[in-house]
């Protein structure tokens, strides 16, 4: 969602239901789930720390979330894939993001050469059902 459109919409939250759906719909994809607790816990770090929120980029989500994934590993003529913990790739961090945009639960505002995630209203009534949907389990 795009600046424009966020200030458009900038008052209108989900119902609960809503809010679980959309949490249980982002709880079944792990990597999702990581960015964007990564994302609401950094936004929300810098609302405490600064009173407003300054923003996240794509690069501080990618050195940030680290995950268990496969990776290409040479093995004589051919590779095979072996589990490690390593950081998300560019691919996958654009690809929640722009997930997650869509979603309306985040907005960018660019400022060249970057372009800056915020979290909406609706994407903390999502943050915290997931977090309730997590400690429940």
């Amino acid at each position: 969602m795009n600046e424009a459109l966020h200030r458009t919409y900038i008052n209108l939250k989900f119902d609960d239901d809503t809010s679980a759906m959309f949490a249980d719909i982002i709880s079944k994809d792990t990597v999702l789930t990581e960015v964007f607790l990564y994302i609401g816990r950094e936004l929300n770090k810098q609302y405490k720390d600064h009173n407003q929120m300054l923003g996240i980029t794509v690069n501080e989500v990618i050195e940030n979330v680290v995950l268990d994934r496969l990776t290409r590993k040479p093995k004589g003529k051919t590779f095979v894939f072996e589990q490690s913990h390593t950081n998300i790739s560019r691919k996958a961090a654009e690809k929640c993001v722009d997930k997650l945009l869509d979603m309306s639960l985040l907005y960018e505002k660019p400022k060249k050469p970057y372009k800056y995630l915020f979290l909406t209203v609706r994407g903390q009534q999502v943050l915290v059902s997931l977090s309730k949907k997590q400690s429940a389990e």
